[in-house]
This record gives structure tokens, sequence and C-alpha cells, in this order.
């Protein structure tokens, strides 16, 4: 009795001492699965219940192998890790507790337009920002930094690398603050914001702009010509060369 008792509490004091974070991943299939789990990295001191799968009234622990299905949330002890392939994505998802854990609620959805990706706007630092970015200043609500095919709860201090991924739960926010811009930014719930540097993308607009300095630098060499002209000078010409013909 007192064996059972000891595991019980065991089990349930990480559970009990953290507030998690909440994210809603909805997922486009005809299926009854909405994918599985394909690994599961744990922490030691808690063992097989480190990642768990809360379907209905039953929790269990989670195993490489285990089906996702509509309704299931599952849930990841702080720096437990879960990589989980779903049936609309190219690729499996790596879900991380971070340092306050997290739960995912997984939905089927009902159509394909519900799966349209979600507004990405773009943050661009300086082309010769390192490859750390920022630090979280502060966190209001729920928000997560997508990482390549993880996605971490967004807490104060955490990094923010080039080509990270932030969004927010309605009505949450996140404060980064960015060393080469030397200012901070804030980010609230609607688009997903994409931090990048400068680079190819953003070319275009510079050759624009290049375009528009040649233009204006012909204009006004144009316009010294013609006053020079008009003050009592003369424009220059160029003799033809033998042999070029001039047709009237």
């Amino acid at each position: 009795m007192l064996i059972v008792l000891f595991i019980a509490v065991v089990v349930s004091a990480p559970v009990s001492a953290q507030t998690y974070q909440n994210i809603e991943m909805t997922v486009d299939t005809g299926g009854s699965s909405l994918g599985e789990i394909v690994s599961v990295t744990t922490v030691p001191e808690i063992g097989s219940y480190s990642v768990t799968i809360t379907r209905g009234t039953e929790v269990f622990p989670v195993s490489a192998g285990d089906s996702i299905e509509d309704g299931d949330i599952l849930v990841l002890q702080r720096g437990a890790y879960a990589d989980v392939s779903l049936s609309d994505r190219p690729s499996s998802q790596m879900f991380g507790g971070g340092t306050d854990g997290l739960a995912v609620l997984f939905k089927k959805s009902g159509s394909s337009s519900d799966s349209v990706d979600e507004q990405v706007k773009t943050v661009y630092l300086p082309a010769d920002t390192g490859h750390e970015a920022g630090r979280v200043d502060s966190v209001g609500g729920s928000c997560y930094i997508q990482r390549g095919d993880r996605i971490l709860p967004a807490t104060v201090g955490e990094i923010i690398l080039v080509g990270d991924r932030i969004s927010c739960d309605e009505g949450s926010q996140v404060t980064i603050e960015f060393s080469s811009l030397g200012s901070a930014r804030t980010f609230s719930s609607g688009p997903v914001w994409a931090i990048e540097r400068e680079n190819s993308e953003t070319e275009p607009a510079g050759a624009i702009m290049s375009l528009f300095d040649e233009i204006g630098k012909k204009a006004s060499e144009i316009w010294e010509t013609v006053t020079g002209f008009l003050s009592g000078g003369k424009f220059d010409t160029a003799e033809p060369d033998e042999g070029v013909g001039v047709r009237g």
C-alpha cells in the first residue's frame, strides 16, 4: 500500500505543480486517426508519465506508435518532448514541454478550408544579425515559438533565433527584445510572425530604389546640360563614323 501511494505521489506531483501552456492543432483528414507518435523523450525523474494522452476520462503514458484521435490532449511535462506525425503534414512535428509544460489539443477539421495556414508576416532584421536574434522580455497569456518542426511555449528569457516564428493565443501577447534593432517589439494574437534577416527576398525593393537613384542621376545630368545650353552653352555632338549612313 505504501509503495502504491509513493508511486501516485511521484506521478502526480509534477502535474499539479505546473501551469501548462495550451495550444490547439487542427488536422484536416478524412480518417479516424489524426496521426501517430513517432518518438518520445521522457524526463528521468518522472519516467513514462512525462508524456501522456488524455482521451475522454482516460489518461495513459505515450509511446512510439500510439495513434492521435480527435479530441486527444497530449500533455508534456517540463523538459519532455514528443515527435508527432500528423496526417495532413508532410513531416513530423516536435513538441516540447519547455519550462512550464505543454498541453496540445488535437481536433479534426471538417473541411480543408479550416486548415489554411494563418497569415504570416515577417520582421526583417539587419543582414549582419547573428544566429541569435533576441530574447523574450515578457509574456502575457500563451504565446509560442515555432522552431523548425518544434513548437515551444514562449517564456521570459527564452532565446529567439533567426528563422523562428512567433504566434499567440487570442488575447495574449509577447514582447521580444531584438539586440540588432536596439529595441523591443510586442506581438499579439492574429498573424504568425517570421523572424528573418534582410536577404534576397528584400533585394527587389533595394534594386528598385537603386533604379530610381540611377534615373535621378541621369535626369540631373540632362537638366544640367539643358540649363547650360539655355544659358549660352552648346550641346556636344559626336561626328558619325565613316561608313555609317543616316537614312532619311
